[in-house]
């Protein structure tokens, strides 16, 4: 069994009816060579106390001056830590208690893996549901043109490769950080992938970081994106203007053209075919979703749309039954 050090690092803002469970589920690992870096960002309620209730010789406490909010605490977090693998951990999420074991075994048998997640389950919501992120690198290189190619508290990271990639949070983005990461760093020629299993359970928290925030959310999303294709394809090509199209048909349509216009495209991650269209097929459900006219116009497109594209015929025909409720709705009120 291998004995290495691992760091997890645990940002703590106002989660005290939370925190104790959190931090449980990690001291109580079946894996016992860690540290616990706890960083409080300047908590109002009882997150002090609660930390301060522990005499674990593993947990580091370190407490802001300011409140310095999510990118800059977890970057504290990156630089405190001495362990040779660093693991991320939310203070309202549990770690199930073989998740850093597993983590560890997994890294020390492919050692060309810079950073591991997992699957997890999300509970506290109206749903649960298993969230499976991509196994492969070529799979996590695809998926992370559009989205977060792996499930943020789940993260594990190689400490060499931390200072290999000078891997740190961009603090320019005040939402989707993680996504903005994990994509730079694999445009760096870093290898991820994700272990086919569930080890933690995430909250779905309505006092989470992004609740509330939804639409400021979405454009740095989207600012992630418009970066990630331009890398992609080596020219700016208007990606910007795709996500601007919510209630003009024409800029819709023209927006689904420029999309399309990728598959001839040459990419310098050099993905497939299959991949490329993975991609369009995301972005054109994700503009379609954005639009906010569900007229006969935008029903025509949607039509066509699953006429010439088969590989993406479910997402469009679920959101034009959607539209065509909603359109006769309108009409059967007018």
């Amino acid at each position: 069994m291998v004995d290495c050090l691992v760091s997890i690092i645990m940002p703590v803002y106002n989660v005290e009816k939370y925190l104790k469970e959190a931090i449980d589920s990690i001291l109580n690992q079946t894996y016992k060579n860690i540290e616990l870096i706890i960083i409080d960002d300047c908590s109002t309620d009882s997150s002090r106390d609660i930390i301060k209730s522990y005499s674990d010789s593993r947990i580091k406490t370190y407490y802001n001056s300011e409140n310095m909010q999510q990118p800059r605490t977890r970057n504290r977090g990156l630089e405190l830590a001495k362990g040779d693998y660093i693991a991320n951990m939310d203070s309202d999420d549990i770690s199930f208690l073989n998740r850093i074991e597993e983590q560890v075994v997994f890294m020390e048998k492919n050692k060309d893996i810079d950073i591991c997640g997992c699957y997890c389950k999300t509970f506290g919501g109206v749903k649960k549901r298993i969230v499976k992120t991509p196994l492969t690198n070529e799979d996590c290189k695809m998926v992370s043109i559009v989205t977060s190619p792996i499930a943020h508290p789940t993260v594990m990271i190689r400490s060499s490769s931390l200072k290999k990639y000078d891997i740190k949070y961009d603090l320019n983005y005040k939402y989707s950080q993680d996504f903005e990461l994990w994509s730079r760093l694999l445009f760096q020629g870093a290898n991820f992938s994700n272990i086919p299993e569930v080890l933690l359970n995430y909250r779905e928290n309505p006092t989470g970081v992004t609740y509330g925030h939804s639409n400021e959310s979405q454009k740095y999303t989207e600012k992630v994106i418009v970066r990630n294709l331009s890398l992609l394809f080596g020219d700016n090509n208007h990606f910007d203007d795709i996500f601007n199209c919510t209630t003009d048909i024409n800029c819709f349509k023209k927006s689904i053209t420029v999309l399309t216009e990728l598959k001839k495209k040459n990419n310098k991650l050099n993905l497939n075919e299959k991949q490329i269209e993975y991609i369009i097929n995301y972005l054109i459900i994700y503009i379609a979703n954005k639009y906010k006219k569900y007229d006969l116009d935008f029903i025509r497109v949607l039509v066509s749309q699953i006429n010439i594209n088969k590989s993406n015929m479910f997402g469009l025909a679920k959101l034009l039954v959607k539209s065509l409720l909603y359109y006769l709705r309108i009409k059967s009120d007018e």
